[in-house]
């Protein structure tokens, strides 16, 4: 009787361990955020829209102006 119990504590912590590994994997599509402080960009806190232009270019309509950021540097057209 004892044997049994032990296989049956053993198959439940073993079930227990494959279900949490495969539902940890569903990150996919979770988009990569970097947030910039507004004394990096020079610019104010609030930001209305963002486009991306056919050159890969961001631009944000700030509440300073326009902003563009090419992935590492930030322009600012007040």
């Amino acid at each position: 009787m004892t044997g049994n119990y032990f296989r049956y504590i053993f198959l439940i912590v073993l079930l227990s361990i494959t279900i949490e590994s495969f539902s940890n994997t569903k990150s996919i599509g979770i988009p990569y955020i970097r947030n910039y402080n507004n004394t990096i960009i020079q610019a104010g806190a609030q930001t209305w829209m963002i486009d991306i232009s056919k050159n890969g270019l961001a631009y944000f309509a700030n509440n300073d102006g326009m902003l563009e950021f090419d992935g590492l540097h930030w322009r600012n057209f007040r």
